[in-house]
């Protein structure tokens, strides 16, 4: 694939299990990668893990660790894949970064102990949740991920049981190109159109 045009992504979260999944999936497709963390060192040391991972693969693929806003402010596409209680918090601390990119937001808000159902929040849905941080500044795509976070970690395998299903909160072209992160990945899409 040729990474060339192929903007820099910053997953925060990115040290949790589905946000290191799709950071190694990403990289491992020789994506520019950004893992972004509460705190930088935690970052670091799963970027190091991951890079050093790439070159034993011949990956050309760029990862580093920063934390989350750093992170966001470094990259084109912002992927956020922190549990719901941490939704709110951590997209108001990006907030300032998110001007003229793309927000992913895989929140889906499950509210412990019911972690089997999804519980919608006040707002109506996590991907309005998030809209509401970036109105003016960011495009958005709410994507529910069917994803097993250990499917992430099985680079070696086709992810082609599992899809990422995109609501687009900005234009279908932006939601192409995030898409197009997935399908890089061997993660199957489904656009359910634009609002």
């Amino acid at each position: 694939m040729d990474t060339s045009t192929v903007p820099s992504i910053a997953v925060l979260g990115g040290t949790g299990n589905l946000g290191l999944g799709l950071a190694r999936r990403w990289a491992l497709a020789g994506q520019d990668v950004i893992i972004g963390s509460r705190t930088a060192d935690k970052a670091e040391a799963a970027a190091r893990e991951l890079q050093e991972l790439c070159r034993s693969r011949g990956v050309s693929g760029r990862v580093r660790g920063a934390d989350n806003l750093a992170a966001a402010q470094a990259a084109s596409i912002v992927v956020l894949t922190v549990p719901f209680a941490n939704q709110a918090a951590t997209l108001e601390s990006v907030k300032s970064a998110l001007g003229g990119k793309i927000l992913v937001d895989t929140t889906v808000p499950l509210v412990p102990p019911r972690v089997a159902r999804v519980q919608l929040p006040a707002g109506g849905s996590a991907a309005r949740i998030a809209a509401s941080f970036n109105r003016s500044s960011a495009r958005s795509l709410a994507t529910s991920i069917a994803l097993a976070s250990r499917t992430c970690f099985q680079s070696a395998h086709s992810a082609n049981c599992d899809t990422a299903y995109f609501r687009s909160l900005g234009t279908a072209a932006r939601s192409r190109a995030a898409a197009g992160l997935f399908l890089a990945s061997s993660i199957r899409f489904c656009t359910t159109g634009d609002r």
